[in-house]
């Protein structure tokens, strides 16, 4: 196979692999192989496959080829000219016929074994053309299983997309929220805000809700300081809050009043 035929082959390949993680094509292709051995193949050129983690796989060539695989590692493989390559369950030996060594075979059997021997070639044949019909059948379903599959990834992808979008919305509105809260105080109050919250209610929080609820509230100037009371038999725990001081006071109600940039 020249290397133009390999290249447009390179997802059946990839997805047969024992590689794990992603690849990236200069061309744009791209495809990803998980712990679990399940994966997916994008060609730039229009080709696509698929791979559970039982290791059963489809592939859909641009260039006409595909191939399947069973979780027992059976399957078969079709290139651009037809030539086939067949798997054996269990094993990673193939087997490859072509319809133009098939026809050299059949016409030096004829001619060195008779017409007898040529009759049950022809049965062969028979026979090949039935098992080609009922491939080309699972063809088909295999390339409806990844249609289906397919357009649910790209949901999957349009809704995570959607998810982060909405999400960068909502910090941008909360930021411009905290903005004018200083502004408002800055011009008005004498950068003065409402702490939100009693000292009782912050005490015994994780530091990192109690930094965030802060900031939420328009404060800039927080830092927190560790102390190291934890010990074996001691009822306290990690990154609990044990006090807060705001510009060097360590007692205010929820709607006490403080300047944005204090130092707590």
């Amino acid at each position: 196979m020249d290397n133009r035929a390999r290249k447009k082959d390179l997802g059946w390949e990839f997805l047969n692999s024992d590689v794990e993680g992603s690849y990236y094509g200069d061309d744009g292709s791209w495809g990803h192989i998980d712990e679990d051995g399940s994966g997916s193949y994008y060609g730039a050129d229009g080709s696509w496959g698929y791979k559970d983690k039982d290791g059963s796989s489809s592939y859909y060539g641009a260039n006409g080829s595909w191939g399947y695989k069973n979780k027992d590692g059976s399957g078969s493989y079709y290139d651009s000219d037809s030539n086939a390559t067949y798997y054996d369950a269990d094993s990673n030996e193939d087997i490859k016929t072509s319809s133009e060594n098939f026809f050299t075979n059949l016409v030096g059997n004829a001619l060195g074994l008779g017409i007898a021997y040529y009759l049950n070639n022809q049965e062969e044949e028979k026979r090949k053309k039935q098992i080609a019909k009922e491939q080309r059948l699972k063809k088909k379903a295999h390339i409806q299983e990844l249609r289906l599959k397919k357009k649910q990834h790209a949901q999957e992808l349009r809704i995570k997309k959607e998810l982060i979008n909405e999400e960068k919305q909502l910090t941008k509105q909360k930021e411009k929220e905290i903005l004018f809260k200083r502004i408002k105080a800055s011009l008005f109050n004498k950068k003065k805000i409402m702490i939100g919250a009693d000292l009782k209610d912050l005490i015994g929080n994780s530091i990192n809700f109690v930094i965030k609820f802060l900031k939420d509230e328009g404060f800039i100037n927080i830092t927190s300081t560790p102390i190291k009371d934890i010990y074996t038999g001691t009822e306290k725990r990690l990154d609990k809050v044990k006090e807060v001081c705001i510009n060097g006071q360590s007692w205010f109600k929820k709607d006490s009043l403080f300047p944005y940039d204090s130092e707590i």
